[in-house]
């Protein structure tokens, strides 16, 4: 079974999952409480609207059913063919949603859900459990990544604002990306 995402949905769930991964990177040889001040309410609150928007478009019979294994999720994932890598941006351009099965987006959430989890512990978790969750998502945005080539979000990597980013690096925030204020192709990876 599949779920269709629309354009704004896959863009703000990717941009979380990006700027999550990033932020979790950073903080594993800094402090914990500045990744608590970065993760401010406003943040949390559109993480959870997120989360909460895929949980409505997800049957609720089957959301709890599924083990969520790194590796076996990552198995199951498409691969970037030879049409969609020299074709994917000038199919995307016309294209207003994307379909996802529901054992990937159960894993998206999942894992979304776990970085909120995370900011309710005052004290740093293990390097074992930050690493792993970064790796979570890591391969959710990877997948995004295949299923939609040529969604302009993608084009912004690692320019999407997260914790510690590097001042010559001028982050993209998420409502610059949805209202268009910056021009994606003036972040796109060169190998893209």
């Amino acid at each position: 079974m599949t779920v269709r995402l629309d354009r704004e949905l896959i863009t703000k769930l990717y941009f979380y999952l990006f700027q999550a991964e990033r932020s979790i990177d950073k903080v594993l040889g800094n402090h914990w409480p500045d990744f608590l001040v970065y993760y401010n309410s406003e943040r949390v609150t559109a993480i959870q609207v997120v989360v909460n928007r895929l949980g409505d478009l997800l049957p609720r019979q089957e959301t709890g059913s599924f083990s969520f294994n790194r590796q076996e999720i990552t198995r199951g994932a498409p691969t970037l063919g030879i049409f969609k890598y020299f074709f994917g941006r000038r199919i995307a351009r016309w294209k207003k949603g994307w379909s996802f099965p529901v054992r990937e987006l159960c894993y998206m959430a999942t894992s979304l859900k776990a970085v909120l989890q995370l900011l309710s512990r005052l004290t740093k978790p293990d390097l074992k459990c930050l690493v792993s969750l970064r790796m979570d998502l890591c391969s959710c945005r990877s997948i995004i990544e295949i299923r939609c080539r040529g969604l302009p979000v993608l084009d912004y990597g690692m320019r999407i604002e997260h914790l510690y980013q590097s001042d010559w690096i001028a982050p993209a925030s998420l409502t610059d990306i949805l209202e268009g204020k910056t021009d994606p192709s003036q972040y796109r990876r060169q190998s893209a």
